[in-house]
């Protein structure tokens, strides 16, 4: 159970520069807390800026790292070693996110700067007004020609960190970010505390690879780190795929299983023929498999099958 206690509505940071207002929590990872804030502009005062800020308050099973009374964050010596390689996480991430920012600045959420106090780190970061698609799974219907409009996006912002030598590590509908509306709308991968280098993955401690339940490939479950790359986040987007296309997450089982999930009775294909949810199944078969040798290698070749199947949907609406 976590049992990390927020910062209430109303609380105040005092960076330096840059006080800002606590407004609401609007997410929690396995290590930060995630608030919607403000602070007011230093020429027009009356005006606010409206932020989102991290703070680094990682989950420990044991309520080892908790928040006093005054705010502070405070982690007992029994959890020293999980706050030191969290410490280490968010501060590699952060890293990696302001260079994607100077170098792409159109592929992530702004990063405008990271401060220590109460203990802790908290980055303050740009305030989109986007949803997550965990959202727009949970809260609205979707069409199929829809659903391969978003992969496309998610597999184009995953690209630009595959062609810097990253991998995500940790894509999951909440991880993915909903910017716009039909044909505007666009993709943004958030959480940058989960990337690893290519190069480097296979050295990571596995404490420091995060897996989630449902989307974290096999190998990385394992701690077959010898085997990861990007086929394991092309397999993660497979995952959201067949998230978005049932309504259900992957069960351990199927996760396992050398056949995909039939998925040819699901309702968002009953309209569609038989070579359609033949496609379907192939595309889940690749990106799903066991072994990251059977599955897409790269993005580009993924988006292949779907921008295929995307022209087929076209041929079969007409």
């Amino acid at each position: 159970m976590d049992t990390r206690k927020a910062l209430a509505s109303g609380s105040v940071l005092k960076f330096p520069g840059m006080v800002c207002s606590i407004e609401k929590e609007i997410g929690r990872g396995s290590d930060s807390i995630v608030y919607k804030g403000s602070y007011p502009d230093m020429f027009c005062r009356d005006d606010m800026h409206t932020v989102l800020i991290k703070e680094l308050f990682p989950y420990h099973p044991k309520g080892l790292i908790y928040r006093a009374e005054g705010g502070d964050i405070i982690h007992s010596s029994l959890a020293e070693a999980v706050w030191e390689m969290q410490m280490k996480k968010f501060e590699y991430g952060n890293r990696f996110h302001i260079k994607i920012c100077a170098d792409h600045p159109d592929s992530a959420v702004a990063n405008f700067n990271s401060f220590i106090l109460n203990g802790t780190v908290y980055t303050v970061l740009g305030y989109t007004s986007g949803r997550t698609l965990y959202d727009e799974i949970m809260h609205n219907d979707q069409s199929m020609h829809t659903l391969i409009f978003r992969i496309l996006s998610i597999l184009d912002a995953l690209s630009i960190f595959h062609r810097e030598g990253l991998i995500h590590l940790d894509i999951a509908p909440d991880n993915i970010l909903l910017i716009g509306h039909g044909l505007n709308e666009r993709s943004m991968i958030i959480d940058f505390n989960s990337f690893c280098p290519v190069k480097d993955v296979r050295e990571a401690s596995q404490k420091m690879l995060t897996s989630k339940a449902s989307y974290t490939a096999p190998e990385i479950r394992t701690g077959n780190r010898q085997a990861a790359g990007i086929p394991s986040d092309l397999y993660s987007v497979t995952a959201v795929f067949f998230r978005c296309l049932t309504g259900r997450a992957l069960t351990p089982f199927q996760m396992i299983c050398r056949k995909p999930p039939d998925v040819s009775g699901c309702r968002m294909l009953s309209e569609f023929p038989e070579p359609a949810k033949k496609h379907i199944q192939r595309i889940l078969a690749k990106g799903l498999a066991v072994f990251p040798a059977k599955r897409y290698q790269n993005v580009m070749e993924m988006q292949k099958d779907f921008r295929e199947f995307g022209s087929e949907l076209f041929k079969y609406s007409s």
